[in-house]
């Protein structure tokens, strides 16, 4: 019973001496070298520098896992898929799903080879799936939401305004992105009154490029003009580049801003070293140089 008394005694001695100490403030002070001048002081205890280094530890913690959920700093983490690894991992599965509904058609299709040989009725081959999906749709009933209805009503009066000022907000060439077909001196400038629907452009440079994003409607040679290349842009665009020595891109192709469609002509005639190239929108012809710049 004295064991257990004193035992019992020295520990509480001892917690509130730890508890004390915790709690015993000291002095921390900053001292000019040379003349030994206080120049910043403060009070701390052992508990307050705990509770600081807690606090910023958490801080730190916190940070470091926000990083690593919100940025693209997880994917560093092993074993993390990134957008590649995801990309793949949906491939497959449609895949998988693909061979599935294919192996179950083969076996349908075997059993309907035994069932037509064994002179019964073949089983439809259209899977459970299909059937259900089918079903789906013909119960679905068509609404139209009043949101739906408002939305209709705004466009119809904003296309109705466009048509009526005479301008159309979805076709102006204006906001279509041109980068230069080919860099060079402008021989011949735009001149229909001359027939000169477009403009001669001599230039160093071997490899011509598409002024916007498109698909190529046309790619043939031609007797006068050497190689003709047509592409169709947005917001009715149409370009064309002619006097081509060879052309890169084939018909129904699609092609960017920038990309290669064609070399130009090196021969030793007249239109050696040069490029005819041509604008259209909604089917007239438009000076090029108010639109790209061509040196």
């Amino acid at each position: 019973m004295l064991a257990n008394y004193l035992c019992k005694f020295f520990m509480k001695k001892n917690k509130k001496n730890i508890s004390k100490k915790l709690r015993h403030k000291y002095r921390l002070v900053l001292y000019n070298d040379k003349t030994y001048a206080e120049i910043w002081h403060t009070r701390l205890s052992p508990l307050n520098v705990g509770g600081v280094i807690g606090i910023v530890g958490l801080i730190v913690v916190a940070g470091v896992a926000a990083l690593i959920a919100f940025t693209p700093l997880r994917e560093l983490i092993p074993g993390y898929p990134n957008n590649k690894t995801r990309m793949y991992i949906i491939q497959n599965a449609l895949r998988l799903d693909s061979l599935q509904r294919q192996i179950q058609q083969w076996v349908v299709y075997n059993d309907n080879i035994s069932r037509i040989l064994s002179g019964q009725e073949p089983i439809s081959i259209e899977t459970k799936t299909e059937t259900e999906l089918t079903q789906r749709y013909k119960d679905i009933v068509l609404k139209r939401s009043r949101a739906d209805s408002l939305f209709r009503l705004q466009i119809e009066n904003a296309d109705a305004a466009a048509y009526r000022s005479g301008k159309n907000m979805y076709d102006k060439i204006e906001n279509l992105r041109f980068v230069t077909p080919l860099w060079g001196r402008v021989s011949a400038p735009f001149a229909p009154e001359k027939n000169m629907w477009g403009i001669k452009i001599n230039s160093l440079m071997d490899f011509v490029a598409s002024a916007a994003d498109g698909v190529a409607i046309a790619a043939y040679p031609s007797m006068d003009e050497g190689w003709v290349v047509v592409i169709q842009h947005g917001f009715n665009v149409i370009t064309t580049y002619k006097l081509l020595s060879k052309t890169i891109v084939q018909t129904g192709r699609h092609v960017r801003a920038g990309d290669y469609i064609g070399i130009r002509n090196k021969g030793p005639k007249e239109a050696a070293g040069s490029l005819i190239f041509e604008m259209w929108h909604n089917g007239s012809p438009v000076d090029p140089e108010n639109y790209v710049r061509f040196y």
